[in-house]
């Protein structure tokens, strides 16, 4: 009997102990991040789904991560202005960079050091994102920016996970039974970063190779994947010409470069994690050929082309992991697309009736 009372006092001050820990994490939240008390805090809170699917929640944030009236990341886009959008994905968006430091973000400030403030730039693209899922918002997207010029930065691993069908933005994601707990977040971050990296590494690869989309996989990205990939990116291009908009295309670069160094192996396999039917020697091969068909579109249409793929220095300075950026790494790329589009955006400023003569260089 004292042996029961003393494991029921063990796991009483356990208990005790988590929902301090849980009620604690709740606080914070509440100040640093203005977040509700009650309920799920997490990155799903911006989104809300239609009968596409995914979408962002008009004015919703979560940490960083603040959407403006028409659900997309920024600020609030002023009428009169020439306004450049990018779309992408989750390199678009921004993940790893400080508040305000994704490259859209630098581009307009790049942009406005040579235009003044007639340019705005609109950020519209989400996390995991592809060619083919933006088809299914393009109208929408286009109407509701209306933008003079769209700069595309297309990541081209969603074409290794491409399904047979047609895509889907995403249906509403199923919450673990902790995701309720705040503390959860926190424990795998701490866990992330007292795990030697090595073993982290070797987990992800076991993960992978166990992978059932592994037993099926491929050496190299089969040729009807990127087909796809043009099919849809000339889609793209054509449907946004009609509206009268300009169209840049971007090349996508990587951490990696032309070939994977020894140091940076682990992230070739933490990449693989997410695309586990593709050998990891696929990957640059996927690139090259991806890229390859970005430059043709480029050339075939007469746009603005820039190759960040071969521009971009690859490694850790520019990389946080295998494709997302440091600030130092957005602000290249902003760098490059601000000059791949200076032309067509002084042309456009000269033309445009809705910025004052004034404004025009």
């Amino acid at each position: 009997m004292p042996r029961a009372s003393h494991i029921a006092r063990i796991v009483g001050a356990a208990a005790l102990a988590l929902v301090t820990l849980e009620v604690s994490a709740r606080v914070d939240d509440y100040v640093t991040h203005g977040a509700p008390l009650t309920g799920y805090f997490d990155i799903q809170t911006i989104y809300e789904y239609d009968e596409l699917g995914r979408r962002g929640k008009p004015n919703a944030q979560y940490l960083k991560w603040k959407l403006n009236s028409l659900g997309f990341r920024g600020p609030e886009l002023e009428p009169g202005k020439l306004t450049v959008a990018t779309l992408g994905a989750s390199e678009t968006f921004g993940m790893y960079e400080s508040d305000n430091r994704e490259f859209p973000r630098q581009l307009e400030t790049i942009l406005r050091e040579r235009f003044g403030d007639s340019v705005q730039v609109a950020n519209v693209a989400y996390a995991g994102m592809s060619v083919g899922q933006a088809l299914l918002r393009l109208d929408e997207t286009l109407e509701a920016v209306e933008p003079d010029m769209l700069v595309v930065y297309p990541s081209v691993a969603a074409y290794a996970d491409a399904p047979k069908g047609e895509w889907r933005l995403g249906k509403r994601p199923q919450r673990s039974s902790f995701a309720i707990f705040r503390i959860e977040e926190r424990v795998r971050d701490l866990l992330k970063n007292t795990i030697p990296d090595w073993l982290q590494t070797q987990i992800r690869e076991m993960q992978a190779d166990r992978s059932k989309q592994a037993e099926k996989g491929w050496q190299t990205l089969p040729e009807e994947n990127v087909e796809r990939f043009r099919r849809e990116l000339d889609e793209l291009v054509e449907r946004t010409l009609a509206t009268g908009a300009e169209v840049a295309l971007v090349t996508h670069a990587t951490r990696f470069g032309d070939r994977v160094r020894p140091e940076d192996e682990p992230f070739l396999i933490a990449w693989r994690k997410f695309y586990p039917q593709l050998a990891e020697d696929g990957f640059l091969d996927m690139e090259r050929r991806l890229n390859a068909v970005v430059r043709e579109i480029a050339q075939e249409r007469g746009l603005p082309l820039v190759d960040a793929a071969e521009k971009m220095e690859p490694g850790a300075e520019n990389f946080v992991e295998f494709v997302h950026f440091t600030d130092q790494g957005a602000h290249r790329l902003a760098e490059l697309i601000a000059a791949g589009v200076e032309p067509t955006i002084e042309r456009l400023l000269r033309a445009t009736p809705k910025v004052p003569a004034e404004q025009v260089p």
